[in-house]
């Protein structure tokens, strides 16, 4: 039997492994749903590859009941020049971040386009293939209500007052001013 795997990608920032608490939490929620109890992270820091350290590093973790792998990477932006809106398939979840990303890696590959913003069956946004959404409107942050997957930089900025989940139509898309694509990895 196949054991679906998982993943949190970290940003340690300059040493500092920042939201913790919420990669934690993620993987807590996950193991429960999923039946069965995730692995103790180590100390990132101190595994961490010493020329890394004075940097901006992706840590990837790949897990279930064990780490399967752990890998560090200074983290580069992937630069985006074009989006467009892409149907999610019917009845397409995920909701837990799975180590599959088959349908959300081709999904932006037929695009043609850099990024795409993902839409579900009622006409809303979601996410981007990679990332959570922060929409401006009239000096205001706001993100989709129903996300794919609830990242943890999302919920960060939620509860910090920044970002304010609401329904998204895409109809209503040219009434926000600029879009940020959000993550671990990268903020608002």
């Amino acid at each position: 039997m196949i054991k679906e795997l998982f993943i949190e990608s970290i940003r340690i920032f300059f040493g500092v492994p920042q939201l913790l608490h919420y990669h934690i939490q993620r993987m807590d929620r996950t193991g429960l749903a999923k039946g069965f109890i995730p692995p103790c992270l180590p100390d990132l820091v101190q595994i961490m590859p010493k020329e890394l350290g004075q940097k901006v590093v992706k840590c990837r973790i790949l897990y279930r009941e064990e780490i399967e792998e752990i890998s560090f990477a200074e983290y580069s932006y992937r630069p985006i020049r074009s989006v467009v809106p892409v149907r999610l398939p019917a009845g397409y979840t995920y909701s837990y971040k799975s180590a599959d990303r088959r349908v959300l890696d081709e999904l932006r590959a037929q695009s043609g386009a850099d990024e795409v913003l993902l839409v579900n069956d009622d006409g809303l946004l979601t996410d981007s293939s990679f990332s959570n959404l922060a929409l401006l409107q009239d000096g205001k942050w706001y993100t989709p209500l129903t996300p794919l997957l609830e990242g943890v930089r999302r919920a960060y900025l939620i509860d910090q007052g920044f970002l304010t989940p609401r329904d998204i139509p895409l109809s209503e898309l040219k009434q926000y001013s600029l879009i940020r694509f959000i993550n671990a990895m990268r903020s608002v």
